[in-house]
């Protein structure tokens, strides 16, 4: 344990498996001791420098880039709509999202001149393309084909790494009611499959969500509903509060924190009605 430890402060950034399973062991909500042991994001995590998105980018980004990458994306049936390339969420959950961070449709969003999403648009050219792609693909399936493939990618037992669930809404947020009351019973019915195969449900989907102007009344149990902003956080019953803070001096004492690496956290999967902050970066 030591060493590893060292080895991460070393490197700056978790990456080996032996951290990830160090830090899940810590951290992780199936852990009694987790909340007073998880002071290891603290000096463990390297906080990446705050990227303020210019004037000039998002101008650009919107007035020219975007553009072009919606008049080169194509459609195809072979497409596959679960990725699991995420280096921050890591091989066992894939995500599912419905709008580019650029015509993102979050309202009273706590990060917008430092949006990671828009980030990886910028960086990653072919990301706001297969945004788009996977939109498509949400909106020609029914629910229940959507819950076969997302319950069928989860059982899948021929690969290494043993997958978890999904993540909703991993850019941009969700773009209205219909497509709000698409996930709750998506999950529903993913749920009810899962069940059928006596597999446990929870922790399996969670989603990110500043629409306090749609209606979560209807949300399932198992899904997990970590809100961007105070209304919504009062709004929801359970819902997590999801909270960016300047610096680690505005992080009460004994709260949870984000260690911005999914791989060996499951607070915003498995909490129930709680704040959780993360550093702006």
């Amino acid at each position: 344990m030591i060493t590893t430890r060292n080895n991460i402060l070393k490197t700056g950034f978790l990456q080996n498996d032996e951290a990830m399973t160090l830090i899940a062991h810590l951290t992780s909500c199936d852990n009694p001791d987790h909340k007073s042991r998880q002071g290891v994001n603290y000096d463990m995590v390297k906080i990446n420098p705050q990227r303020k998105i210019s004037k000039e980018v998002d101008q650009k980004m919107r007035e020219q880039v975007i553009p072009e990458r919606a008049g080169s994306t194509s459609w195809t049936k072979s497409f596959k709509p679960l990725p699991n390339d995420n280096s921050k969420l890591g091989k066992a959950w894939a995500y599912i999202a419905f709008e580019s961070a650029w015509e993102c449709s979050g309202i009273q969003c706590q990060c917008e001149n430092i949006c990671y999403a828009k980030w990886m648009e910028v960086t990653y050219k072919n990301k706001t393309k297969y945004l788009w792609q996977q939109f498509l693909w949400w909106c020609l399936r029914t629910n229940q084909e959507r819950a076969q493939v997302i319950a069928d990618w989860i059982m899948n037992n021929r690969v290494k790494v043993k997958r978890k669930g999904v993540r909703f809404c991993d850019t941009g947020d969700v773009p209205d009611q219909r497509t709000l009351d698409e996930i709750f019973e998506t999950v529903r019915l993913t749920c009810k499959i899962l069940e059928d195969h006596d597999l446990d449900t929870r922790g399996r989907f969670y989603i990110y969500s500043t629409r306090h102007d749609l209606d979560w009344s209807n949300k399932p149990a198992e899904l997990t509903l970590n809100a961007s902003n105070d209304k919504l956080f009062n709004m929801v019953p359970g819902a997590n509060r999801f909270k960016a803070v300047d610096s680690f001096d505005d992080v009460p004492a004994g709260a949870y924190i984000c260690s911005c690496n999914c791989k060996a956290c499951d607070y915003c999967s498995k909490l129930n009605g709680e704040i959780i902050y993360e550093i702006k970066r």
